[in-house]
């Protein structure tokens, strides 16, 4: 990254009131000279606009169609139109490139994914989940996913103290390699903590399930259009100012045998890998390969294994296409090298 790239995004966030987010060329263009800074109004700006775009009109048809008939090819048309989208991450703003270790800011925010897949009732009630959702104190945002049928919901945390130091000591360069990597894992489990102690308050409340492969820190989701998406920079604070970061995030067990149930999402459990995989291995195409072969353990779904590694090492030099054929050359194989076991269990809060 240039000095000239990182003064334009100090003078764009100076620049900027209320909530600052990063919307980035598409999904695997992760350098900062590939992203622009908008804030809250911007963003509601950019979903109307988007909602009389022909592209989007042709997208959800798509989707629509794949809805009403069950039809897969029109399910891969619309997947293939959504890559070309712009990418939205709203929780954390990085810089020189969008992954975790390169963590500047957290806006104390969770965004949360509900699909149409998992909530039956938002293609039954769309609307009156909508609405009822806008009348939440505690919903900062709500806006359709791209898919026009699922919905972000965005929402304000109150965050215990612990969670602004880590911030403050990334920024201004106070620990060393190792301390920072420990605090950005601590800040990620926070984050994680957050997004399913938020998605059991709204199950219980709307009787809608997050997408809990949607919990990472990155708050990833492609640009989607809204006729009417909804905006409350007044919104209450979901408190988590109580939490003792350390006890709470860090509860340990030793899993012996693969007959566990795990009681975490596919995506913490790849997370986990990703962290093993990098000690041992250089390389895009290898991480993905060893991820691969790790996550058979796992039992985890190969389309799960390819968003996860597009969302950490797609790139021009690394496309979505050849993550595809990595993946589907090395899913199920056996593997013949030390297995990474799970040696740690989250919070089930969902």
């Amino acid at each position: 990254m240039t000095k000239n790239n990182l003064q334009e995004l100090k003078t764009a966030y100076n620049n900027l009131s209320g909530d600052k987010f990063q919307l980035w060329k598409s999904a695997f263009k992760t350098s900062i000279s590939d992203c622009k800074l908008i804030n809250s109004e911007m963003l509601m700006v950019l979903l109307i606009k988007n909602s009389e775009n022909p592209y989007y009109i042709k997208m959800h048809e798509h989707y629509e169609a794949y809805i009403m008939n069950g039809d897969e090819k029109e399910k891969k048309n619309y997947e293939k139109m959504k890559e070309e989208l712009e990418y939205l991450t709203m929780p954390i703003l990085v810089y020189p490139k969008r992954n975790k270790e390169n963590i500047r800011v957290f806006n104390h925010l969770v965004i949360l994914d509900f699909d149409a897949k998992d909530n039956q009732i938002l293609i039954e009630n769309f609307d009156s989940i909508k609405e009822k959702l806008r009348n939440d104190s505690l919903t900062h945002m709500v806006f359709n996913s791209p898919n026009n049928h699922g919905l972000k919901v965005v929402v304000r945390i109150a965050s215990p103290t612990i969670v602004y130091d880590i911030i403050d000591g990334i920024r201004n360069n106070l620990y060393s390699i190792e301390d920072k990597e420990y605090n950005i894992q601590k800040l990620n489990k926070y984050y994680k903590y957050a997004y399913f102690d938020i998605s059991k308050y709204l199950m219980i409340n709307y009787d809608i399930k997050a997408d809990t492969n949607a919990c990472s820190i990155l708050g990833g989701t492609y640009l989607s259009a809204d006729i009417d998406p909804y905006y409350n920079p007044n919104s209450s604070y979901y408190d988590l100012s109580y939490i003792n970061l350390k006890t709470k995030t860090q509860t340990t067990v030793q899993i012996k045998t693969n007959s566990v149930t795990y009681q975490t999402s596919n995506y913490e459990i790849l997370g986990e890998i990703e962290m093993y995989v990098e000690k041992y291995y250089d390389g895009r195409h290898n991480k993905t390969m060893y991820i691969t072969l790790q996550a058979t353990y796992y039992g985890i779904p190969e389309d799960e294994i390819i968003s996860y590694c597009y969302s950490s090492f797609g790139a021009v030099d690394h496309t979505l296409e050849e993550i595809k054929r990595t993946v589907k050359d090395f899913f199920g194989k056996p593997y013949l090298g030390n297995q990474y076991l799970i040696k740690e269990e989250y919070l089930k809060r969902c």
